[in-house]
């Protein structure tokens, strides 16, 4: 109920920002779009979760867990659709995802240290793609000190997480943890599970196939996702460099993060608009560029993953 009224807010909001725009200016602009700059875009979200399915089913094949890719893929797909879909905590996906794994007969310890090590490997690799992007636009002209800022700060904010990870996981840390769980699942042994996890976490990131499989994903995911907002850009005959597109793509992770509305549903496609009309785009144009990327990116592959979160088994598998 709370999220059906949340996004009912989002739509009202994006309705307000139409209006205060101009609404007949915007249809104007996205009745122009070219559709066939606009079908490739349709491909990016759906291939990079095809991508990152890949590399969670390199990380279980690592530990010798038989999960078919399908099966992988369904898992992931899931935990990123309820992730979306959950105002206040992006990242309530990821206990599913853990769950789902436990289903295939994964210990608990394994599950969730896959998942974990999965994250790590992404978040410290994103953040090297980022920083040469960052650096490219930098020595390609004149870089906007917001965007610098901007930037800089997301880079900071991931290295930081990505750093204190460690600390968190720590193995008194895990075993008070795993302790606490206990009280509710006996079948927990602190100890050996918190070591289990670490031994894990360290193998999968360790392992050179790994670490090259998930260089390419990071990287391949940066270049979709640009590639797509350039696609849009280019359909809606906004003149798109490199620095335009990038200053697109942070602001759309940065606005994404933040907690409020399932999917950020108006907040990004509002503050999208504002920053990027601020860098000089006509206004019905940014806000036509974030509404069709986020139609494009989050909400028409939710019509695939949607029932494929729904008929998702969380049955013991023998």
């Amino acid at each position: 109920m709370k999220t059906a009224l949340s996004i009912i807010f989002g739509i009202l909001l994006i309705a307000i920002i139409i209006y205060a725009i101009g609404a007949e200016e915007v249809l104007t602009v996205i009745s122009q779009a070219d559709i066939a700059c606009l079908l490739p875009a349709l491909l990016a979200t759906p291939l990079i979760w095809a991508l990152q399915s890949i590399r969670l089913k390199m990380i279980l094949d690592l530990q010798k867990y038989q999960v078919s890719l399908k099966d992988t893929a369904k898992i992931h797909i899931a935990s990123v659709i309820v992730s979306a879909l959950t105002p206040f905590i992006k990242v309530s996906g990821t206990p599913l995802k853990i769950f789902a794994l436990t289903r295939r007969n994964i210990p608990a310890s394994r599950a969730f240290a896959s998942v974990t090590a999965e994250a790590l490997l992404d978040a410290f690799l994103f953040i090297a793609v980022f920083t040469l992007l960052l650096a490219g636009i930098y020595f390609e002209g004149p870089l906007p000190s917001q965007l610098l800022y901007i930037g800089a700060s997301i880079s900071l904010a991931l290295l930081i997480a990505a750093l204190s990870l460690p600390k968190i996981f720590s193995r008194k840390n895990l075993e008070n943890l795993l302790k606490f769980i206990a009280k509710r699942y006996p079948n927990l042994r602190p100890e050996q599970d918190s070591k289990n996890f670490r031994l894990t976490v360290s193998r999968v990131i360790k392992d050179r196939k790994i670490i090259a499989a998930s260089a390419a994903v990071s990287t391949a995911t940066c270049i979709i996702d640009l590639a797509r907002i350039w696609l849009i850009l280019s359909a809606l005959g906004i003149s798109a460099g490199l620095t335009l597109v990038i200053a697109a793509w942070i602001a759309i992770m940065a606005l994404a993060s933040v907690p409020g509305l399932p999917g950020g549903l108006g907040i990004v496609e509002g503050g999208t608009a504002s920053f990027m009309a601020f860098l000089g785009v006509p206004p019905a144009a940014a806000l036509s560029f974030a509404i069709i990327d986020r139609l494009v990116s989050i909400w028409l592959p939710m019509l695939l993953g949607i029932p494929i979160t729904a008929n998702l088994d969380l049955k013991n598998k023998v």
